[in-house]
């Protein structure tokens, strides 16, 4: 039998995962638009480059164009948007599938001892720290507004799936 404290526990790190899961996903979708971003501003300054090299364009605006596009290869070098993005996404990844596994969990919390509960639950939060860990190797800032927004969806998707289930 499972005490109340672990059920408590195996509640809260599927809390966890479900915002995590949601924060993720979020961040890389944002990384991914400003890349796309980036990528049409470097768009637009190559083909005023190739009009430049018709003398299609006044002198000044060429000017500005060159500036924008050194603007834009210096941000693109220092922000590393597609880097993070493509490790945000595969954290959501990761995260998500650590919820099925959560899900499971708390699916057979009736069913499993609690020394079983407790190695299983930490068994998901050692892979979850190991996975949310890549975010620091690309140096991506954590966003307290986003978090708390997915605090509050998670929290709201827990509920309606479990509702009363939850102890603690």
């Amino acid at each position: 039998m499972v005490t109340d404290q672990t059920r408590h526990t195996v509640w809260i790190s599927l809390f966890h995962l479900e915002r995590l899961v949601r924060y993720y996903e979020t961040l890389a979708d944002r990384h991914s638009r400003r890349q796309a971003g980036l990528r049409f501003v470097f768009l637009l300054a190559a083909l005023s480059g190739i009009v430049a090299f018709f003398d299609l364009l006044p002198p000044m605006l060429q000017l500005v164009m060159s500036a924008v596009l050194a603007l834009c290869v210096a941000v693109d070098y220092v922000s590393r948007y597609a880097e993070k993005a493509a490790t945000l996404h595969a954290i959501s990844r990761e995260c998500s599938r650590l919820v099925t596994d959560g899900r499971a969990l708390w699916g057979d919390i009736e069913s499993i001892t609690d020394e079983e509960c407790r190695q299983r639950n930490t068994r998901l939060s050692q892979v979850l720290d190991e996975v949310t860990a890549w975010a620091g190797l690309v140096e991506v800032q954590e966003d307290v507004k986003l978090n708390t927004q997915c605090e509050a969806t998670a929290s709201q998707i827990l509920e309606h799936e479990y509702g009363g289930e939850r102890t603690g």
